[in-house]
């Protein structure tokens, strides 16, 4: 999942749009026939990544007995 020292595309700031951190949750779970679904929602979105970090962090410890994990994103904010 992502860490704070991701410097992947996903995670470089563009200088033409403010940005937000955005929170996600992934869950995984089997359907019948075997076919693994995972699905990705957008919990919170923040104005600093530190925040987000943070967020990510305090989820993962509270939730991991329930098989989901989290992540951040950056994204742009579009008026």
């Amino acid at each position: 999942m992502q860490t704070a020292n991701d410097d992947t595309p996903v995670n470089r700031p563009n200088a033409r749009f403010a940005h937000v951190f955005v929170v996600l949750r992934a869950d995984s779970y089997e359907r019948e026939g075997g076919v693994i679904v995972t699905e990705c929602t957008v919990t919170k979105v923040f104005s600093k990544q530190e925040m987000a970090e943070a967020e990510v962090v305090r989820m993962n410890a509270l939730n991991a007995p329930k098989g989901c994990s989290y992540s951040w994103r950056i994204g742009r904010f579009v008026e």
